[in-house]
Parts: structure tokens; C-alpha cells; sequence
């Protein structure tokens, strides 16, 4: 009888260690985030490298990024191209994201925040605050994530980029 209850008792035991094992996994997330892999896109946007920058994107030429002037980017190449083209011309500085929501399906998020940042032109020194709405859809790929779309919009009501005057920033 003592038998039986003895291993009545050390099934018990292993189905609760199960249960436990099962939550602990289920509830832990392993590896980056999608919110936190695009709060480092957005501090890695201040390094203002189309090389860094560029290492958040897929790598294909099924990429899209329709960025908030309305140019609309094909392809990993074209978007390296405009990346570098832009550091030639602008400084971007104090990139900073704000209401960052996502949802994650698997192996593919969908993330959207208002993206502010400034930028200085080169060549005249001008300063200007920009102010978007930026969705991005990213995909996991070998335990890394990486922006397959990108879109980014003014917002309804907001300036979309305002000069910065003096040294009010």
C-alpha cells in the first residue's frame, strides 16, 4: 500500500514540475523582442551610418519602406541608396519613439509608433524636428528580427517637420 502511495505521489510531483516548466516557457520570452528590437532601431537612427541603419532590414529585393515624403523604396539595394544618399546631406539626431504598439504572429509583428527626430542640414546648418507615424512589419529569420515593410505618414493635425529656430530645440 505504501508502494502505491509513493508513486502516486512522485506522478504528482512530476506533473506539477511539468506545469510549471510549461508556464515558465510559455510566459518567458527568448530573444529580442519586437518592441525592444525597434526602440534599438530608433537609438541606432542618431548613429546616422546607412550601414547600421541598414542592418535592421531584410536583406531582399521584396523589401518596402514608403517613407512620410512619399518616396517609396523596392528592393534592400534602393533603400541602402537613400539611406546613404540622405547621411551625405543630413544629420539625424535625437531619434526618439513614442505609443509603441505591437503584435507578434509567430515568426512575423507588426509594430507602429510615432517616430520624432531631428535632422541638421549639411550644408546650411539649418535644423528641423520631424514629426511621423511609422508601421513596420518585421519577420524573424534565425532568431533575428528584421524590417521587411516600413511606412511612415504624417500625422493628421501634426506638422510633419517644423524649423528649428535659434537654439530652441
Amino acid at each position: 500500500m505504501i508502494f502505491f502511495e509513493v508513486q502516486i505521489l512522485i506522478y504528482m510531483k512530476n506533473i506539477f514540475y511539468s506545469i510549471v516548466c510549461f508556464l515558465i516557457t510559455s510566459s518567458f520570452s527568448w530573444g529580442e523582442t519586437p518592441t525592444d528590437f525597434i526602440k534599438r532601431w530608433a537609438s541606432d537612427f542618431n548613429k546616422d551610418d546607412p550601414k547600421v541603419i541598414s542592418s535592421y532590414y531584410e536583406n531582399t529585393k521584396d523589401l518596402e519602406m514608403l517613407v512620410s515624403i512619399g518616396m517609396w523604396h523596392h528592393g534592400f539595394d534602393e533603400m541602402l541608396k537613400a539611406y546613404t544618399r540622405d547621411s551625405k546631406h543630413l544629420d539625424y539626431y535625437d531619434s526618439k519613439i513614442q505609443d509603441l504598439r505591437a503584435r507578434t504572429f509567430g515568426k512575423t509583428a507588426i509594430v507602429s509608433f510615432v517616430h520624432r527626430f531631428k535632422f541638421r542640414v549639411l550644408k546650411t546648418g539649418e535644423r528641423v524636428q520631424v514629426h511621423i507615424r511609422t508601421t513596420s512589419t518585421l519577420r524573424k529569420v534565425d532568431g533575428k528580427w528584421f524590417i521587411v515593410l516600413e511606412h511612415s505618414s504624417a500625422i493628421k493635425g501634426q506638422p510633419r517637420d517644423v524649423l528649428i529656430k535659434g537654439d530652441l530645440e
